[in-house]
């Protein structure tokens, strides 16, 4: 197994393109009968019909423009990886800490119409409790190269936090905010 660091050639590309191009230039090697670039363990399997020098393999993935990570043993993979999940849980955490009073807050109102204590303050705290949980917890994930779940999810709540500061500029300002959902 070949183990890849990914550098990307332009900043548009992706890891599942990287790792398309990745496995075109290891297929276009003579003697690689499969090629299979694993993207959560970040190697490539390949499949020989001939013996083929790791180097003939290496200078294959080079000429891609991508860089090969060599003499990373198990125990660093498995090290690098307990150290994502650490992170991992911990921004999840987080993220719950600071959620959870979001919600808390909002069901009165998404139950009974209930702004507590007043429109303004609601929406206030709504807009400073969501804040960290936006830009704390999610900012990793939506700068993230790779698109996850993530990105999907980001332009929605971006949205609905653009809302929020809507609805404190009408509040403060004594207006008020239609909401037509039709």
């Amino acid at each position: 197994m070949i183990r890849f660091i990914w550098t990307s050639r332009s900043a548009g590309c992706t890891a599942l393109l990287d790792s398309q191009a990745a496995e075109r230039a290891l297929s276009g090697v003579d003697g690689v009968h499969l090629a299979n670039v694993l993207l959560a363990s970040e190697e490539a399997v390949v499949k020989l019909s001939v013996p083929v020098s790791e180097d003939a393999l290496i200078a294959s993935v080079e000429g891609a423009g991508y860089g090969v990570a060599q003499g990373k043993s198990r125990e660093d993979v498995l090290v690098r990886d307990r150290r994502r999940l650490f992170e991992a849980r911990r921004r999840a955490r987080l993220a719950w800490i600071l959620a959870i009073p979001v919600i808390g807050w909002m069901i009165p109102e998404m139950a009974f119409g209930l702004m507590w204590p007043s429109p303004l303050v609601f929406h206030l705290g709504m807009v400073a409790l969501a804040t960290p949980v936006l830009f704390l917890a999610g900012v990793r994930a939506a700068l993230s190269p790779a698109p996850t779940m993530d990105t999907l999810i980001a332009p929605g709540t971006i949205a609905w936090f653009v809302r929020g500061l809507a609805a404190v500029g009408v509040e403060l300002t004594g207006g008020s905010l239609v909401l037509n959902y039709a």
